[in-house]
């Protein structure tokens, strides 16, 4: 007799086989690219978070802010 999975057991198969394949490919990646990445990440984060708190503290987005932001990202403040 077959055993039929239920749908938690399908989802939990589902997402054991996408971290399984997961863990395979990260194995190919060079782990300075990983440590790169890693580290723009974290630089990015604190940027944003720097970015916020002025931003809610001041109520607006100062000008100095903005051209910092434009220099980080270009066009990504426009004009409306």
């Amino acid at each position: 007799m077959t055993k039929r999975l239920g749908a938690r057991d399908l989802a939990f198969n589902i997402q054991q086989q996408a971290h399984d394949r997961a863990d395979e490919e990260a194995q190919a990646i060079p782990w300075q690219l990983l440590q790169e990445a890693r580290c723009q990440y974290i630089d990015w984060q604190e940027f944003y978070f720097w970015a916020r708190s002025v931003m809610e503290s001041e109520g607006s987005v100062p000008t100095w802010l903005a051209e910092q932001i434009e220099d980080r990202c270009p066009g990504f403040i426009e004009e409306d």
